[in-house]
């Protein structure tokens, strides 16, 4: 009995010694140090974005080596003429003129990044419950992205997929998303087709009710926005006398004597042009000041507030939020999970 004993006892102890042998190896110094080796280089990489260090030339709006080469190749531009724009319709409400809604030209300014097609998958969901929408995509990149494009070609909506590479960020990123509008607003102007223009971020919810509101517009139509302006949401107040705006709320840029007040307090996404409002010198710039985009813009159309149009119930229904796609937590470039990434990404280019 005692010897059973003794080799219980010792082979227990053989157990242990293997198994803390097996623990070492698994912990190799050399495995440890690549480890930390991706860690710092992320770390520098988020420090470098933070402090605004992006290359003066890049071909978009974020770092090339945190996105998956997969999907990114180059297509042509592609736009939906405007005869097909009408097949389109017919298709889907028949040959009845007045049964076809009025077309919405839907912008959409986008860049790569890792959550850019999350959201324009969302988005696309979105769009897909009204088919009289032509969706203008312009890539802030020197070339359009094949994974965008598939997208567009799944969705059966008439569409622009195009490009223009913004100038280098400044520190007000007042270029954001400038030259991409223009682009889409000369596309709206090409096809032709009377109706309502809309710029519609891919970063926001949208609620499908929005687009029969927004072809209300008859000329310039205004809204609320959710999570706007620094507050809960950013809208117009109506005079229920006159049915006219008598003023705005909003915590952005506003207020009585304050010298850099917007004269008109809207949201990019809270606004709305008939196509008759868009003309060759409606057209954003470069030289606004970051914040000032959509006053300057709508300036162009109209002089007072009293001209626009307002929308969803007087202003106190929302249909769009802003939200932000939290960007996903990732592995170094070069620590292990960086491999597990590539394969998942030779899977699934759409990522």
């Amino acid at each position: 009995g005692r010897s059973v004993s003794l080799i219980t006892y010792y082979s227990t102890i053989v157990f242990f010694c293997v198994c803390l042998l097996s623990v070492v190896q698994l912990q190799k110094p050399e495995d440890i140090s690549q480890h930390l080796s991706g860690e710092i280089h992320a770390v520098h990489d988020v420090v470098a974005v933070a402090a605004n260090k992006e290359p003066t030339t890049r071909t978009h709006r974020t770092l090339d080596n945190y996105l998956p080469e997969e999907g990114l190749e180059m297509v042509a531009s592609r736009k939906t003429d405007a005869a097909t724009v009408r097949e389109h319709l017919e298709h889907y409400y028949g040959n009845n003129s007045s049964a076809v809604p009025g077309i919405v030209y839907f912008i959409t300014p986008t860049f790569q990044r890792h959550t850019q097609m999350v959201d324009l998958v969302r988005l696309s969901y979105t769009l897909d419950h009204d088919r009289a929408i032509y969706w203008i995509v312009v890539e802030d990149a020197e070339h359009c992205s094949k994974r965008v494009r598939d997208l567009l070609d799944r969705t059966g909506l008439p569409y622009a997929h195009l490009h223009k590479l913004s100038p280098p960020v400044t520190e007000n990123d007042r270029t954001k998303g400038v030259n991409q509008r223009n682009i889409g607003l000369d596309v709206v102007q090409q096809v032709g087709i009377p109706g309502v223009v809309y710029f519609g971020d891919d970063d926001n919810a949208y609620d499908v009710r929005l687009f029969s509101e927004l072809r209300k517009t008859k000329y310039v139509g205004v809204f609320g926005v959710a999570f706007a302006g620094g507050g809960m949401y950013e809208r117009c107040i109506v005079d229920s006398k006159t049915g006219k705006i008598a003023k705005f709320v909003t915590h952005f840029l506003a207020g009585e004597g304050n010298p850099e007040v917007r004269k008109f307090q809207i949201d990019m996404g809270g606004m709305a042009f008939h196509t008759s409002a868009i003309t060759n010198a409606t057209r954003f710039s470069t030289s606004w000041q970051a914040g000032y985009l959509e006053t300057k813009f709508v300036e162009l159309v109209v002089e007072s507030k009293e001209e626009l149009e307002p929308l969803m119930d007087n202003c106190t229904k929302i249909y769009v939020w802003h939200i932000k796609t939290k960007k996903p937590w990732l592995f170094g470039k070069t620590g292990k999970m960086d491999a597990l990434d590539s394969e998942a990404s030779k899977i699934v280019p759409s990522i």
